[in-house]
């Protein structure tokens, strides 16, 4: 046949070999076009997908930017309650500097600082089996190391770890500013200046964990300083007082806690290099 006729294609079909049947063009029909007036399928209209934040992304309200989801640092398989030595650090929501102030490489208090270095000793107060020991507070950030006991401790435990071994050392600030402490004498909870006391719960019985003991003291201490903003016009914070994690280290081995003991007494002097200090240079 001529070119365009008798085949889909349009091409001649080729000579059959004798003896042989013709199976008809090999060439692939061309698509056919539909007309104006005939019935096409019609288009599915495209579903529109929300995008959907990382994990590590949580979008808290519509007119906000989205924030990092705030990761546990607790190890995850550790029991907190278990009898041993803790080292934590809290920090001030935001870094502000709101305890006091670094002077020849020395802590001198506010009264917002003293405030919160006499929560700490408190604690025990609430917590009968734990125990107050090495303590620093800083600008805008607190050191301490809790030792947790399956019972309350008494002056004949001479363990390492569970006994206070820290004295006169830990049990009064460095040096406080405006309120001294007394020579020779213990830091009154009813010190001019200081706000007084906070109201201690009745003594909590049963397994306390680690995160019991820091709650409590950010509880006390928040409550504490929000009554002083207004009654003694102590400086305000936004949102919250503390930070709503903080570090901790367990702390496994005596060496380790005499070398966090070292630590905590001389961060002062390592005030110009601290992470947590908003004037330090970046590293």
């Amino acid at each position: 046949p001529r070119p365009g006729r008798g085949t889909p294609c349009g091409y001649p079909l080729p000579p059959t070999p004798p003896g042989r049947a013709s199976f008809g063009c090999m060439h692939p029909a061309p698509p056919r076009m539909a007309s104006r007036g005939a019935n096409t399928t019609r288009r599915q209209p495209t579903t529109i997908r929300r995008r959907v934040p990382p994990e590590d992304v949580v979008v808290t309200r519509a007119n906000e930017r989205p924030s990092p989801r705030r990761r546990s640092q607790r190890l995850p398989s550790y029991d907190y309650a278990q009898v041993g030595a803790y080292f934590v650090t809290i920090t001030v929501h935001e870094r502000l500097c709101l305890f006091g102030e670094i002077h020849d490489d020395r802590m001198r208090l506010s009264q917002a600082g003293h405030m919160a270095w006499r929560v700490w000793l408190q604690l025990p107060q609430r917590f009968p089996t734990i125990q107050a020991d090495a303590f620093i507070v800083m600008p805008n950030h607190v050191h301490g190391v809790v030792l947790i006991n399956e019972n309350p401790p008494s002056d004949s435990d001479n363990h390492p770890v569970r006994a206070p071994l820290v004295g006169a050392l830990f049990r009064h600030p460095p040096e406080i500013d405006p309120v001294p402490a007394p020579p020779g004498g213990t830091l009154r909870p009813d010190a001019p200046g200081t706000g007084g006391a906070p109201a201690m719960a009745t003594p909590t019985t049963g397994r306390i964990s680690l995160g019991h003991v820091i709650g409590a003291y950010k509880s006390l201490t928040t409550v504490e300083y929000t009554r002083n903003v207004k009654a003694r016009n102590w400086t305000p914070f936004r949102r919250r007082l503390w930070q709503r994690n903080y570090y901790e280290h367990v702390v496994r081995s005596d060496e380790s806690l005499n070398r966090l003991r070292r630590y905590i007494l001389g961060n002062p002097a390592q005030w110009a290099l601290d992470r947590e200090n908003p004037l330090a240079p970046p590293r």
